[in-house]
């Protein structure tokens, strides 16, 4: 259903499978990133900080964690979760835009 792009759909069979296997760690991340096609960022970020905190930390999903906090608004949390993407991976392929992306933020946030 992924691959068709029915995203919600995909979240539903997702979380049906999590249920039987919850710790399945490569699925914990595709549910999460089936979550955040659906703008459903709370689970998103749920699942992504499951996987964070049961696993070793994987570049991918510190890369996903901080594009959702991102896009909540949880500034802070983007940032500490950068850096500690950074220190894991620092050639990392998405640092540069995420880095950005918190940057633009930031200067946003702060002019309101």
């Amino acid at each position: 259903y992924y691959q068709a792009k029915n995203y919600e759909k995909a979240a539903n069979y997702a979380q049906d499978y999590l249920w039987l296997k919850p710790s399945d760690a490569h699925f914990v991340y595709f549910a999460s990133l089936c979550f955040r096609r659906i703008k459903n960022f709370r689970k998103s970020i749920d699942l992504a900080e499951r996987l964070r905190l049961r696993e070793f930390p994987l570049a991918k999903n510190l890369a996903l964690l901080t594009d959702l906090h991102l896009r909540m608004g949880n500034l802070k949390r983007a940032e500490s979760i950068l850096n500690e993407l950074i220190e894991l991976d620092p050639s990392f392929g998405s640092i540069e835009l995420l880095k950005k992306k918190l940057a633009e933020t930031q200067a946003t946030a702060a002019q309101v």
